[in-house]
């Protein structure tokens, strides 16, 4: 079965990174600025802010999760990726309809009307349907596996409900998005694609990370194993989800019935309840305290970086994971995006009951939004991809090693002023002018601190990409050391539960 496995497709990686800084987050840079600033806004801001709703969506989140998924999920289930000529595929197909999609949606905004107009009103449907062809072959590599793997059953039951809502997920935003473009007028677009967005924000982006999550943690973050029936809590949520997001569906008629909409917000209070349910099962909660007194105590330990570079004969783990430091400090980009995670749930909860009984205190969707996709969403993404990638293509670790803690200070400088200021504008800062001002100047740099750590972060996972593997003799006692750690840390916790039950 090893031997039919295919290698990681680097290029993913390469390719959304690639979108993400120069497009993606450079975009959401350049308009943030003159909004926090006062400056002139750019002229069609709808379609600049559709396009780099887009590209932060697709580039960046979706082609991660794609080449990521396609090497993970194979292993997980326990069976080879059919068809492996089609990831190349459909890595051509999604950056090529992204790319020329988002060119065309310019095109047409500033040369309307003219032969340039023209043309990229031809390009613009064959690009969403390029883009939505290559989405719709992932998910058919992904069912395929599903078909036929031999995996037994208790060890996909946990993850099904989160695992569905990842494909239908990408699948219902790809045929909305490719319907706006054809059977859509411009008038019509604009609901659409919000609903589209919220529903692959709900489904796809909140599903697969607590899948991943379930499988993974336990090991990266020395956590005790998930005991929780986390399919019922998927179940949960997945209903509860559905009866949110359908008053927003355009021209059902449902958001002007009464008893629908208060189902919905009752439907968004669960919701967020779910969430924040699901991070305190995952024992991060738990961890996090226990991190945070160790992190500011010993910031700097001896044996944390020197010893990587010097040799891979390691002596000891660091305290509480099963890693010697060659990953950096991973893990704090990890607990900081399940805490913005938990905002976001703060934030839907809030609202949802300001809402059922007509307080005054809201946050809009906006800051929600951004603590999901730039605090969640990101931050996990770096924490994770520092952790996996390196082993993915047979390396021991990373490189620079000790940016992953600069990466963590500026990605959560960046949440914080872009959040924040939006959060509290329209509550506690409304009076105070000189606040409000210096709130908004955070605001407006809030992307160039964003872009700052995707460059870090970009340039620490490129040249780890890149060197040279390690040899099958260090990989072995890197192995070796590692099993040993995670022995010993099951030893102790089935000890402690003996203590537990003779007590």
């Amino acid at each position: 079965m090893s031997q039919r496995q295919v290698s990681f497709q680097t290029a993913f990686i390469y390719t959304s990174l690639t979108i993400a800084i120069g497009a993606g987050f450079l975009l959401g840079a350049h308009l943030a600025l003159p909004m926090g600033f006062n400056w002139n806004l750019p002229e069609h801001l709808p379609v600049w802010i559709q396009v780099h709703g887009h590209l932060q969506l697709v580039g960046w989140v979706g082609l991660f999760i794609v080449g990521v998924s396609l090497y993970f999920i194979p292993r997980f289930l326990k069976t080879p990726l059919p068809y492996p000529h089609l990831p190349l595929w459909i890595l051509c197909l999604i950056t090529t309809g992204l790319i020329v999609r988002s060119i065309s949606e310019f095109v047409i905004a500033y040369s309307q009307p003219s032969i340039y107009s023209g043309i990229a009103s031809i390009t613009l449907p064959i690009s969403a349907l390029a883009e939505w062809t290559g989405i719709m072959l992932y998910l058919f590599l992904i069912a395929r596996m599903h078909r036929v793997t031999d995996t037994p059953s208790q060890h996909f039951a946990m993850v099904k409900p989160f695992f569905l809502m990842m494909v239908s997920g990408f699948f219902v935003y790809e045929s909305l998005q490719l319907a706006q473009v054809f059977f859509f007028d411009v008038t019509e677009r604009l609901p659409w694609n919000q609903f589209s967005i919220n529903f692959f924000i709900a489904f796809t982006l909140l599903a697969l990370p607590i899948a991943f999550a379930t499988r993974t943690f336990p090991l990266f973050l020395q956590l005790p194993p998930i005991r929780f029936p986390f399919q019922r809590l998927g179940i949960a949520y997945l209903l509860a989800t559905l009866v949110m997001l359908l008053p927003e569906i355009p021209g059902l008629g449902v958001s002007e019935n009464t008893a629908f909409v208060s189902a919905a917000t009752v439907s968004q209070v669960v919701r967020a309840f779910l969430i924040l349910w699901i991070v305190w099962e995952l024992k991060l909660y738990h961890k996090m305290l226990l991190t945070t007194d160790a992190f500011l105590m010993r910031y700097f330990e001896p044996d944390y970086i020197d010893a990587w570079q010097k040799s891979v004969t390691f002596q000891r783990a660091r305290r509480g994971y099963f890693d010697f430091g060659e990953f950096g400090r991973f893990e704090l980009l990890i607990y900081s995006a399940f805490v913005w995670l938990s905002v976001y749930a703060v934030f839907e909860f809030t609202d949802g009951v300001s809402t059922l009984f007509s307080l005054d205190v809201s946050f809009g969707r906006d800051p929600g939004r951004h603590a999901f996709l730039l605090g969640f969403v990101t931050l996990l993404i770096m924490g994770m991809g520092l952790r996996m990638l390196p082993g993915f293509v047979q390396k021991n670790g990373v490189e620079y090693p000790k940016l992953a803690i600069w990466l963590a200070v500026l990605g959560n400088i960046a949440v914080f002023l872009r959040i924040v200021p939006i959060a509290l504008h329209t509550t506690w800062l409304g009076s105070n002018e000189t606040l409000l001002e210096m709130m908004l100047y955070g605001f407006g740099v809030s992307g160039l601190f964003a872009l700052s750590a995707l460059i870090l972060f970009s340039v620490t996972i490129m040249t780890t990409l890149q060197r040279s593997g390690i040899k099958d003799e260090q990989m072995t006692s890197v192995l070796s050391a590692s099993c040993e750690c995670m022995h010993q840390h099951e030893r102790g916790h089935r000890e402690r539960q003996v203590e537990a039950l003779m007590c």
